[in-house]
């Protein structure tokens, strides 16, 4: 699959997120466009948190585990050093199924590593 045909399935399925978070209640649904970063959309739930999502899609359904190892090693180490007030999830879209996974990495009010200081 082209590079150009991969952006736009990606950027799909961000605006996807956007628009559900905002229909969730969220605040500034935001896309890190052209970011080759650890996540892909940002959104801040009422009087509560911020949200991170790192969005993925596939044709078929796969462990996100083994599929996805990297991707959530980098969302693993960036949870290390978010302030409790933030949320880290990896949301799977399998064609023609929907969201197959969303896996919360780092839940709101909790720090990953109870080794890390509160901010």
């Amino acid at each position: 699959m082209s590079k150009n045909k991969n952006y736009k399935r990606g950027r799909e399925l961000e605006y996807r997120i956007k628009k559900e978070l905002t229909n969730a209640g969220f605040f500034g649904a935001t896309r890190s466009a052209g970011s080759h970063g650890v996540f892909d959309v940002v959104a801040v739930a009422p009087l509560s948190y911020v949200l991170f999502v790192q969005a993925k899609r596939t044709k078929e359904k796969l462990n996100p585990e083994t599929a996805y190892k990297e991707d959530l090693e980098k969302c693993r180490e960036l949870a290390k050093v978010l302030p409790r007030e933030t949320q880290l999830e990896l949301w799977v879209w399998t064609d023609h199924k929907g969201w197959t996974d969303k896996l919360v990495i780092k839940q709101a009010g909790e720090l990953y590593n109870k080794g890390v200081d509160a901010r």
